[in-house]
């Protein structure tokens, strides 16, 4: 009696098999690839936000010292800039306290921000904050044996700007003001970078008094408010 050969079916099917182990394998490695380079492209789009506020953190500080206006420009891709909130600002100049808000100009692209806030530079993600560059906000004694704690409420009619291209940053003070305080307190809890702005403050002379606030005063302590507009164009 003569078996049936089976060798015909069996190839088939291992051809089969070996077809779809290949297939699934270039599935795999296109979807790796795809999230591999989607991951770089993010990397670097936000290491290059990173050189570009390191760089317009000058332009703003011209402003901040006085300067009539300033501009620059950053290349956003898929992120977005805008105008958040900064540290909150109490102020007790022996008459009682006066409280406002300040700013950050940030540029988010997914869970990652780059942002400037008076005079420093942040970068946040979901593992924290660190500060790239350090504030005007110490609280030591300067010239003359003064304290002199500078921030910058910054303002703007459009929130923010999303584009693929380029996208300007126009900043021109509104207005100056300072005071002679007893004491100054930063309330850091409504901005995204308050973990980072908490670890600067308090090896910066500031004293934690409650959490997410920290004081600063002394004879001879002054704050100054540079309030500045900002505007974006693509």
């Amino acid at each position: 009696m003569t078996r049936p050969d089976h060798r015909g079916a069996s190839e088939v099917v291992s051809f089969v098999l070996v077809f779809a182990v290949v297939f699934a394998g270039v599935g795999v490695v296109q979807t790796a690839g795809l999230d591999t380079l989607g991951n770089v492209r993010d990397q670097h789009r936000t290491d290059s936000a990173e050189r570009a506020f390191l760089t317009l953190s000058g332009s703003i500080d011209d402003v901040r010292r006085g300067a009539p206006g300033r501009s620059g420009t950053l290349r956003l891709g898929s992120g977005r800039l805008v105008v958040e909130a900064g540290p909150a600002v109490t102020v007790d100049d022996g008459g009682g306290n006066r409280t406002f808000g300040t700013g950050t100009l940030s540029y988010r692209v997914d869970s990652t921000s780059v942002s400037y806030a008076s005079g420093g530079v942040f970068r946040a993600d979901r593992d924290g904050s660190v500060v790239l560059r350090e504030p005007a906000t110490a609280c030591r004694r300067g010239p003359a044996n003064a304290t002199i704690v500078s921030v910058v409420a910054f303002h703007s009619r459009r929130g923010g700007i999303d584009t693929d291209g380029p996208a300007s940053v126009v900043l021109r003070t509104v207005d100056t003001a300072t005071w002679e305080v007893d004491q100054v307190e930063l309330n850091v809890s409504t901005t995204r970078n308050g973990p980072a702005w908490g670890r600067y403050l308090v090896r910066n002379g500031w004293t934690e008094t409650a959490p997410s606030t920290y004081a600063c005063g002394g004879n001879r302590t002054y704050v100054r408010r540079t309030t500045v507009d900002v505007r974006f164009v693509a």
